[in-house]
């Protein structure tokens, strides 16, 4: 859900071409919890690009466009309503926008067969 609710996010974050590197960050974000290792750990034997690593590690460069809106979306996930609303006004995204695009997850994430 958390990587679909990214990569929704980037569309109307202006971040149409990162929409994939969104959703791989968003679907590798919870990788040292299901492996109990050290994401720096885990992060380092995979073949990905320098800004989808630094947006993981939360080590961002200043060229990198994905980190405000990951922000974003642990605001989101958190309830910090604070920070959501300063990034979101950052952003030009409005609260509805938001909502449908984490419903959308939700609703994607309740579609999905589970092997």
């Amino acid at each position: 859900m958390r990587a679909r609710f990214f990569e929704s996010l980037a569309r109307q974050a202006g971040l149409a071409q990162l929409r994939d590197d969104c959703f791989l960050v968003g679907l590798f974000s919870h990788l040292d919890a299901m492996l109990c290792r050290p994401l720096a750990e885990l992060v380092e034997g995979l073949n990905l690009h320098g800004q989808i690593t630094r947006t993981l590690l939360d080590r961002p460069h200043r060229s990198d466009k994905m980190p405000p809106v990951w922000k974003l979306v642990l605001a989101y996930e958190r309830g910090d309503w604070d920070a959501l609303g300063a990034i979101a006004r950052g952003r030009d995204l409005k609260a509805q926008t938001l909502t449908d695009c984490y419903a959308e997850a939700v609703q994607w994430a309740d579609g999905a067969e589970i092997a």
